[in-house]
């Protein structure tokens, strides 16, 4: 466990198998020096909302002294400012800048995203701050500078927010946000959509070969959705007498990791697109094996919109 021990101007350790407590930055001095060196000969100001990355490096906020975030690196034990400047009175001063060119104003707390992003409570500036670690870059991701808690029901980058000190991730990727001044928990909700708005990556699969060994079918462009009177398989739950035709799209997406898309007359005769992997009742048992999750049963006519989001080529092949 660690503690930012706020007026022994320290970060402390505990061991949790021994309960022996260890200082790993400050001298107990109050300041701001050291960068560069041994954490434990450095000196730090009110050490606040301590937290750890995916490397177990300590990361803490000097509140109301130098507005800086402060990391100790573990393998070395050396301290290293990663935002803000060193200003004593702290500001505002903008984004899309490297974060240590940036002020901050009461850094209360730093958490991390499951990617290694950094965010800063940053307190009286009314903002969350988000670091790209790969980048060094910051911005803003909630908040206006505004002091007052509005918004909810609406994309975060257009709320306001009062006074944020502490914020955590769920499992989910939910961020959740205590405001001090503003007297609420906020959360903000990660979205999630079943189609892709990024270009997927294509695999074509190698076309089937007929006993010539010549292609018995050439990929197409525009899938082919309309019924024929020559059956290819008859599903168990079609009704008798019209035969159905399917048409299927394999794609091979880096979000999500695979998709197929089907094509089918309905029992209504409505022409109809299954999007997913899901052994589906209007589907034959032979057709099912490439439907392991179902996702959509939906019109036919979003096809054009469905396959325009999710790639630029297909492979068609009919069942």
């Amino acid at each position: 466990m660690y503690v930012g021990d706020k007026y022994n101007n320290r970060v402390r350790k505990i061991i949790a198998s021994t309960n022996f407590i260890t200082t790993i930055a400050g001298t107990g001095s109050y300041g701001y020096s050291g960068d560069g060196g041994a954490a434990t000969a450095a000196a730090i100001a009110y050490p606040h909302g301590v937290n750890l990355d995916n490397s177990l490096n300590v990361y803490f906020g000097d509140y109301t002294a130098y507005n800086v975030i402060r990391k100790v690196t573990v393998s070395t034990g050396v301290i290293s400012t990663v935002a803000g400047t060193g200003s004593t009175s702290g500001g505002y001063n903008g984004d899309n800048i490297q974060a240590t060119s940036a002020t901050l104003y009461y850094p209360h707390d730093v958490v991390f995203d499951s990617t290694g992003n950094m965010y800063i409570s940053d307190r009286s500036n009314n903002r969350i701050r988000k670091v790209d670690m790969s980048t060094g870059v910051i911005t803003t991701v909630i908040g206006t500078g505004t002091a007052s808690s509005t918004g909810d029901g609406s994309a975060s980058t257009s709320a306001t927010t009062k006074g944020p000190c502490f914020s955590r991730f769920d499992s989910s990727g939910n961020y959740y946000i205590a405001e001090n001044e503003g007297h609420r928990v906020r959360k903000v909700m990660t979205v999630t959509t079943d189609i892709p708005t990024v270009t997927p990556t294509f695999v074509p699969s190698p076309a089937p070969t007929n006993p010539t060994g010549q292609p018995t079918r050439q990929p197409s462009v525009q899938p082919s959705t309309q019924p024929t009177s020559q059956p290819s398989r008859q599903p168990t739950s079609q009704p008798t007498g019209q035969p159905t035709r399917y048409s299927s799209y394999h794609l091979l997406l880096t979000t999500p990791p695979a998709l197929t898309l089907a094509t089918y007359l309905s029992a209504d005769n409505q022409h109809r697109v299954l999007v997913g992997s899901l052994p589906h009742s209007h589907l034959p048992s032979q057709l099912c094996s490439h439907f392991p999750v179902q996702v959509r049963d939906l019109p036919c006519t979003l096809l054009p919109t469905i396959l325009t989001l999710t790639a630029n080529h297909f492979i068609h092949s009919l069942y």
